[in-house]
């Protein structure tokens, strides 16, 4: 471990002036984006189906309309039978926004109205970056604190789950953070006890089997704490100790446990099915399914192989900031684990970040969970674990030369991480070479390492230190939620087609696909026809076209400019420029008379305009023409583009049929 030296009285000032303008960056930069997501991110698809099931008992809808409305049903009932919470706080947070909404008919999608929905997630996430302040400055030194605050602000998942309308999520990490307040600390106090209490009745009531987790994380790290204890107390005080801690946790709970007994006699005297799981008899039984038994005979599509859960650490183009944490957070267990051993001050702080990472994400490594929010559980522990890694850096810049090789080794092996994580075309089974953003966090990552190793003076060197941690930022504004939360997104995950959404927008598969009728037009200087296959039969003429993106070069200065580009991946500015649409003529040869037309708007698989194609992207296109109300006769098909708004057709400006507006495709009968 490193030892970390007495600061000077001018180091103590920088390093307040730096934490508290990090701190505000952090705070305002972080609110700012919740609130734009909240504001601009579309209704997603699965906030209509949280929302409805958690509000739908106020409006007498759903299957289970035959339980009423009552009193009773309002308290136990909905709470358990329209989520897998098995709480009341998140059914009552989400009754009382409903009531800031006017008109109650439609829940599903009324324009901003629905925006309202996300409030209290709002709310909960701003409260979560200002407490885990708190947290961090209580352990680390600074600027650390407010620097790993700064990565929470735009943290890609933290960010994702506070701006949209699931309620659990951000109020557990709230929890999680009371829970760990007292449990980095060496001792307990009766205040330390009430917050702990408070912490976990608040988790327990917003999610019942994520509570239990929580509480398994706190049981455990105490008594590791009590058993590494140098000085043991004697057996009437811990006695007396332990006695006080029980009545503080029993006054907490007591609501709770009210609760819990409603909750039983409503599963014992009505038929209560449990959200998605099945219907069940006793509170016990899809408590056991959704903690022991989930991933076997429950919601098992949601698992898979192990790895499947280091998703959201592994895939740069959907989580780059988690993915950009994740040697950070390596190193940081490393760090904890020999400070658990070693002892010390901080041997409380180190224990749990040991435990709560090494518990939780292990339960999902073996059940191969698929899904981000559930490593909000130990996003704290894993926030405090980076920090370690940055504060090791911190300080050990001021050491020597030979003392500082390690430290560069861990910043260049960050943006080696990050730059090979952009690169996945599909996820563990296809890598490409990354683009634009990966080949900066490369470069940011050996500059960054450099400058740690050879700068001059040790402020030079810590700066570099916030530079690499700057990346992190960075990345998460450019390619995480600002980026992918504008369109419909549920979780990126294995088992859901977003995530191949977000890998072919990044990395389109460049392949020419099989061409039955090779052809040779090039539209505009960019966009060549490479062939069409063409199918006729029961009236119908089937055609698929076949295109590549080519920006053309025309000298050698130019090449050389589109060769440094392509390492960037920064594109000449030759695309076209309009959404253009694509047009098919089948011409009678008679008369020259257009007798069919087909017009439409050239999108690719993934629903983007050939303005937005990338450059060596191929797409193919399928077309369908009615034709068998055509009188009998010679007819030419041939095709086009061009822009809708002025209606000009694009020139092709190379091939067979240079200088034209359009491409002859093939003559034939039709009887």
């Amino acid at each position: 471990m490193h030892t970390m030296g007495k600061l000077s009285s001018t180091d103590k000032l920088r390093c307040s002036r730096l934490s508290m303008a990090m701190l505000a960056v952090a705070l305002l930069l972080g609110t700012w984006m919740r609130v734009r997501g909240v504001v601009v991110y579309p209704f997603l698809a699965d906030e209509p189906h949280i929302t409805q099931s958690g509000v739908r008992d106020m409006l007498g809808i759903g299957p289970d309309r035959h339980l009423g409305t009552g009193l009773t049903t309002q308290v136990f009932g909905v709470p358990l039978r329209n989520g897998q919470f098995l709480a009341p706080l998140w059914w009552w947070m989400q009754t009382g926004v409903l009531q800031l909404i006017p008109g109650h008919d439609d829940i599903l999608y009324r324009g901003d109205d629905t925006k309202l929905y996300r409030l209290l997630p709002l709310v909960w996430g701003v409260v979560g970056l200002a407490v885990f302040y708190r947290l961090a400055a209580g352990v680390l030194r600074r600027p650390i604190p407010a620097l790993v605050t700064l990565l929470l602000s735009v943290h890609d998942l933290h960010s994702y789950m506070s701006s949209k309308a699931q309620y659990p999520s951000p109020v557990q990490f709230v929890a999680t953070i009371l829970i760990a307040l007292v449990l980095v600390r060496s001792r307990v106090g009766v205040k330390g006890c009430w917050m702990l209490a408070c912490g976990v009745v608040l988790s327990l009531s917003v999610s019942l089997a994520k509570g239990i987790a929580l509480v398994i994380v706190m049981l455990v790290v105490m008594t590791l704490k009590l058993v590494a204890s140098p000085k043991p107390r004697r057996l009437p005080a811990n006695l007396r100790s332990v006695g006080v801690d029980i009545r503080i946790f029993l006054i907490a709970l007591l609501p709770l446990f009210a609760w819990w007994v409603g909750a039983e006699w409503f599963f014992s005297t009505h038929s209560v099915r449990v959200a998605d799981l099945g219907y069940f008899g006793h509170l016990l039984d899809p408590v056991l399914a959704l903690t022991l038994g989930y991933g076997e005979q429950f919601k098992s599509f949601t698992t898979g192989p192990w790895y499947w859960a280091l998703l959201v650490y592994s895939h740069a183009d959907i989580w780059p900031t988690l993915s950009f944490m994740a040697l950070p957070m390596a190193v940081g267990c490393g760090i904890a684990a020999v400070g658990a051993a070693q002892g010390g001050r901080r041997r409380s702080m180190y224990i749990y970040i040991v435990v709560a990472i090494a518990l939780q994400l292990g339960v999902q490594l073996n059940k191969g969970v698929d899904g981000g929010r559930y490593h909000m559980l130990y996003l704290p522990a894993s926030l405090l674990a980076s920090g370690l890694f940055f504060e090791w850096l911190w300080f050990r810049a001021e050491a020597r030369l030979s003392s500082r090789l390690w430290g560069t080794a861990g910043i260049i092996l960050v943006g080696i991480y990050v730059y090979v994580m952009f690169g996945w075309q599909q996820w563990m089974t296809a890598w490409v070479l990354p683009g634009r953003w990966g080949s900066i966090a490369l470069l940011g990552g050996l500059a960054a390492g450099l400058v740690y190793l050879l700068g001059r003076g040790s402020s030079l060197r810590q700066w570099s230190v916030l530079g690499v941690a700057g990346l992190g930022v960075c990345l998460s504004l450019v390619r995480g939620p600002l980026h992918w939360g504008m369109f419909a997104y549920e979780e990126p995950g294995s088992i859901n087609p977003h995530r191949r959404e977000v890998e072919a927008l990044h990395h389109p598969v460049y392949r020419v696909p099989e061409i039955s009728v090779v052809a040779d037009a090039v539209y505009a200087d960019n966009l060549r026809l490479l062939g069409y296959d063409i199918d006729l039969s029961d009236g119908t003429l089937a055609l698929n076209t076949h295109w590549l993106v080519e920006y053309q070069m025309r000298n050698a200065s130019q090449r050389l400019i589109a060769f440094l580009n392509k390492v960037l991946e920064q594109e000449m500015d030759k695309r076209l420029t309009q959404p253009y649409h694509l047009f098919l003529h089948l011409l009678d040869q008679n008369s020259g008379e257009l007798a069919y037309g087909l017009d439409e708007l050239m999108l690719n698989s993934r629903g983007m305009p050939v303005s937005q194609w990338r450059n060596g992207e191929t797409v193919t296109l399928q077309h369908w023409l009615a034709i068998s109300e055509l009188p009998p006769g010679q007819y030419s098909l041939g095709i086009g583009l061009y822009d809708f708004e002025s209606g000009e057709r694009l020139p092709v400006t190379a091939g067979i049929s240079a200088g034209a507006d359009w491409f002859p495709l093939r003559e034939f009968a039709l009887r």
